[in-house]
Order: structure tokens, then sequence, then C-alpha cells
């Protein structure tokens, strides 16, 4: 990606780096139902421990929520609020 190229905020773009800060929270954003899925299928379908299956949910959702707060701040910061 060329420094200073326009961003994408409105239509249809497939690639990430090319969006907006604003329109790449919204995608995250919507990444939760994907989290939600895949939290669902670690406790239903894995036959471990549930000591890890905790540890696998904390450290996926963990991670999910320190990737949205960052491209939150990010978005924020683009718009000088």
């Amino acid at each position: 990606m060329i420094r200073g190229e326009r961003k994408v905020d409105k239509g249809v773009e497939i690639i990430y780096a090319r969006l907006s800060d604003r329109r790449k929270f919204k995608r995250d954003a919507w990444g939760i139902l994907f989290a939600i899925i895949v939290i669902a299928m670690v406790w239903f379908l894995l036959s471990i421990e549930l000591w890890r299956k905790v540890s696998i949910s904390f450290i996926f959702l963990g991670t999910y929520i320190i990737i949205l707060f960052y491209s939150f701040l990010r978005w924020k910061k683009d718009t000088n609020y």
C-alpha cells in the first residue's frame, strides 16, 4: 500500500488494507459473530479438559477485543475526535 493513497469508505472493497479506518472497525465489529462461532465450536466439539477450553476461549476473545479496540482508536484518531 502506497502512503497517501486514498482509502475506500463507500462501496465494495475486498482488500482490507484499502479500507478507511471506519470501515476497518465495522468489518472487525462484524467479526464478533465469527468469534462466537469459534468459541462455541471449541466448547461443544472438542473433548478436552475444562481449563483448556476456558484458556482457549480467553486467549481467542482477548486477542479479538484488543484488535477491535485498536481499530476503534485508529478510527477515532482518523476523525480527530
